[in-house]
């Protein structure tokens, strides 16, 4: 099954970059790179910012969850050659325009993000902690059933 680690391979070998240049670009070492995708660990909401922010090509969705196509959507060809005949300050105001409204559709994808990741981790806390307390008290009833069976031996040797 494909996780956010095959992913992250998948995003390198895709640039044709090293771990060692991958890991520059998010802030890590290239063995904190190969740790994480090579045992799976060491992956923090830090770097999947990192990661969508030095590469904004690369959809929030498709890194984090799996879903849809690797790199977004690219524009036109068409409506790419019309833009480029019209005049400088139109141009500029649509690049204005366009950049604002994508960078806060990806703040808007990447807060979605970070409140369902936050959501999940409080998820996953309160069930590490039911996991923890269901252990103890299965400790605890097989250390009675222990201990009646050694008073019921005892019982029955008097």
């Amino acid at each position: 099954m494909e996780n956010i680690f095959s992913r992250i391979r998948q995003i390198i070998n895709y640039y044709g970059i090293s771990n060692n240049e991958f890991g520059r670009k998010i802030g890590c070492s290239s063995a904190q790179i190969t740790q994480m995708i090579t045992h799976e660990k060491n992956f923090g909401i830090d770097k999947l910012l990192k990661i969508l922010v030095n590469y904004p090509q690369i959809s929030a969705e498709w890194l984090t969850l799996g879903v849809g196509p690797m790199l977004k959507k690219k524009q036109n060809k068409r409506k790419k050659r019309r833009i480029e005949t019209e005049q400088v300050t139109d141009l500029q105001n649509e690049d204005c325009h366009n950049n604002n409204s994508n960078a806060q559709e990806n703040s808007t994808t990447i807060s979605e993000l970070l409140i369902r990741l936050e959501k999940q981790s409080e998820i996953i806390g309160g069930l590490k902690n039911e996991n923890k307390q269901l252990r103890k008290q299965l400790a605890e009833k097989n250390a009675n059933q222990g201990q009646d069976a050694a008073d019921a031996v005892c019982a029955t040797t008097v």
